[in-house]
């Protein structure tokens, strides 16, 4: 657990370094937005891209990381569904609970640091962040719009869908890899040098985030603690388990990407949906500190079951 704990900790101490700044007033709110942009935008569509592009895909690897991910994210929304009338009777709860849980940090936390553990995870990481914002930005939005809306905008939904820069990427990815587009050096190095950057930036655009928004006191950490047991460890382990009966070998990159803390998408998406900010900050600020001891957890996990097997 050590050696997997020292190797993502350089993730966190920028983070750590990005607190900081906003303490020592170097860094505030507008720094968020650009840094924000240009993740999505530009650097980790560059840094999939260039994932994906970099050597020969196997199409056998892109059918399993489907089914894999695709049976987490789907399996817990599932048990979500059963439980959640149980939980809460508001609607804008319900809303802000669910894109919570959904909403897991597997691109911008979850592809570098695979990466920093081993970089031959490089195309499967970015494969599994795909199918994630697709089926968050499909089915997770349409039903946090059954809960926050009248009338909830299907033709919105596809339409933000299409033109998500991440989807993009890896889809103009799968296209070059499939036809054996030769993308010559000098241009595939720059995509590769924008993809590098980004993981340092949105690390201290986190860290920033955190500072900005803490906790108004103790009590309002409770909620927030529970979600995060949940996201982090129960629902993980349960994946775990499942993969464990069913398959030969448990994938690390799966379980470890479903893994990740909170997102801030779900910040962002709160204006629009009416959502419960100050649970959502609460949750990205102790999800991201706590997974530093549970993501080494959960990847001891793995290959503990893995030697079961």
């Amino acid at each position: 657990m050590l050696i997997i704990f020292l190797q993502i900790l350089p993730l966190f101490i920028i983070i750590a370094f990005g607190w900081l700044l906003n303490k020592f007033n170097v860094a505030n709110q507008s720094w968020l937005k650009p840094i924000g942009d240009f993740a999505l935008y530009i650097g980790f569509p560059a840094l999939i891209f260039g994932n994906l592009t970099v050597s020969k895909i196997d199409f056998n690897l892109v059918g399993d990381s489907f089914f894999r991910y695709s049976s987490l994210l789907i399996g817990v929304l599932f048990i979500f569904l059963l439980l959640i009338n149980f939980i809460t009777k508001s609607k804008t709860l319900k809303a802000t609970y669910l894109i919570s849980l959904l909403f897991g940090n597997a691109a911008f936390l979850g592809i570098p640091l695979l990466v920093s553990i081993d970089s031959s995870l490089s195309q499967i990481a970015s494969l599994n962040a795909a199918v994630m914002l697709f089926w968050v930005f499909s089915i997770g939005l349409f039903i946090v719009e059954r809960y926050t809306l009248e009338q909830p905008n299907t033709f919105r939904i596809l339409k933000n869908l299409i033109k998500n820069p991440l989807l993009l990427s890896v889809l103009f990815g799968f296209l070059f890899n499939f036809l054996e587009i030769r993308i010559p050096k000098f241009i595939h190095l720059p995509i590769e040098m924008l993809g590098y950057a980004v993981s340092p930036m949105v690390m201290l655009m986190i860290g920033v985030f955190i500072a900005i928004h803490p906790p108004k006191s103790p009590k309002d950490l409770k909620l927030p603690l529970v979600y995060s047991f949940f996201k982090l460890l129960f629902f993980p382990f349960l994946g775990l388990i499942t993969f464990y009966f069913l398959s030969k070998e448990i994938e690390i990159s799966a379980i470890t990407q479903f893994a990740m803390p909170a997102a801030i998408t779900p910040f962002v998406l709160a204006e629009r949906y009416k959502l419960n900010k100050e649970f959502i900050c609460n949750s990205i600020i102790v999800s991201t500190i706590l997974s530093l001891i549970t993501i080494p957890t959960v990847i001891n996990l793995i290959d503990y079951f893995n030697d079961l097997l």
